[in-house]
């Protein structure tokens, strides 16, 4: 198998498999929501990081940890509910914007 041909692949199924297992650790809602809030600001880092080139491969890789994430989402706790989805989407997204205008008025480095 060539890896440098189906890098994006097999990042998104790995990142998909590191969003379920993370998920799946977490007993509180709070506790996912800073989690993936957290998440979303690394990802926003990586985004500004490779600002000039094709991000459709970070974009593919983040949405499979996203995925991943929301796949994994506790029953037990009651946490697998649409409206929790959708907050974890909406603070993944926040904590990326966030990180990127951080980033780019060079407020962090």
């Amino acid at each position: 198998m060539d890896f440098t041909k189906y890098w994006v692949e097999i990042y998104f199924i790995f990142m998909l498999a590191i969003g379920f297992f993370m998920s799946r650790g977490m007993k509180v809602a709070v506790l996912s929501y800073v989690v993936i809030f957290l998440s979303g600001l690394i990802f926003g880092r990586l985004l500004y990081a490779r600002r000039k080139e094709n991000n459709v491969s970070i974009i593919l890789v983040m949405i499979g940890f996203v995925l991943g994430y929301i796949y994994g989402l506790n029953k037990e706790y009651g946490m697998d509910k649409d409206s929790t989805r959708f907050a974890v989407v909406i603070f993944f997204v926040i904590g990326n914007y966030i990180s990127y205008q951080l980033h780019k008025e060079k407020i962090l480095i």
